[in-house]
């Protein structure tokens, strides 16, 4: 076989191999970075009603794992 008809290798390659995947996982980390952002700033949300990230992450990682254990004895 040729080259041209080859997939193209490198950076290029795997973004165009994999543009849908590359796509979602830059909207999902952009709008995650947009919320902590807001979320930081006072005049939308009061300090007091801020909500921490990792604390969230957190509650609901302990949330799956009781279920997983739960399930997992069922």
């Amino acid at each position: 076989m040729s080259d041209s008809l080859s997939a193209p290798k490198g950076w290029r390659g795997f973004v165009k191999r994999y543009r849908g995947i590359v796509f979602v996982v830059t909207l999902v980390g952009s709008v995650h970075w947009v919320w902590y952002a807001l979320q930081k700033n006072p005049r939308l949300v009061p300090p007091s009603e801020r909500k921490d990230p990792f604390e969230i992450a957190q509650r609901i990682a302990s949330e799956k794992w009781a279920e997983f254990v739960k399930s997992d004895k069922s």
